[in-house]
């Protein structure tokens, strides 16, 4: 509870030299002006307080939502040493051949090395994910997966300068003429524009390089 100023009380007067008449004009204006001051003074504290609700805020969204999780299942994996679909080594993506597995993993390789030179990141995994939805190149979306997608988006998995772990954000960067083709290439092409493609880097890990 907001206890309210009170000078009204325990307000010492200073003596005004002078006939008793005047003594008593200048007591009552000061008084006054003194009461006009407290209620300004009050008026004011209840007001900021009353503004201020400690009630928390419901169904309050952010600005951007964060958007759902893809399972891995969906996209194929690069690593250092072989093609993943979910957690198992693979040689098909959504039902067709993954083009020329080991050039993904050569790809990757050396995107790695680019990647750290330039960064200083350590490169983990490539992510690369055939969609309906259509992006701008090397900028960021979110994509939906859609096996009868044309369109190819990418992200990178990559442990930073302090050895923390992160990932980017889903990168557009190629389509295709038809799913089939999109789903066959797209981890060969992902692997050959992160070594090759310096705007798909910048779109990944930024602008600033080392």
């Amino acid at each position: 509870m907001i206890k309210k100023l009170d000078l009204r009380e325990n307000t010492e007067i200073i003596p005004i030299k002078g006939s008793c008449h005047d003594y008593c004009l200048a007591k009552s204006s000061v008084l006054i002006k003194i009461n006009e001051l407290v209620d300004a003074v009050n008026k004011i504290m209840t007001w900021r307080f009353d503004c201020y609700d400690e009630t928390p805020a419901e169904n309050v969204q952010p600005d951007e939502e964060k958007p759902a999780e893809i399972p891995s299942t969906e996209y194929v994996t690069i690593k250092e040493d072989d093609v993943y679909v979910g957690s198992e080594p693979a040689t098909q993506y959504n039902g067709k051949d993954i083009y020329r597995p080991y050039l993904c993993i050569a790809y990757f390789k050396e995107a790695r090395d680019t990647i750290r030179e330039e960064y200083g990141y350590e490169l983990l995994e490539l992510h690369c994910l055939q969609s309906s939805t259509k992006g701008e190149w090397s900028k960021a979306g979110n994509p939906t997966p859609d096996k009868e997608g044309t369109y190819s988006w990418v992200r990178a998995v990559y442990k930073d300068k302090k050895g923390k772990t992160a990932v980017s954000r889903w990168v557009f960067y190629d389509a295709y003429g038809s799913a089939s083709s999109c789903a066959s290439n797209c981890a060969n092409r992902c692997g050959h524009y992160a070594q090759y493609g310096e705007a798909l880097r910048v779109g990944l890990f930024g602008s600033v390089a080392q």
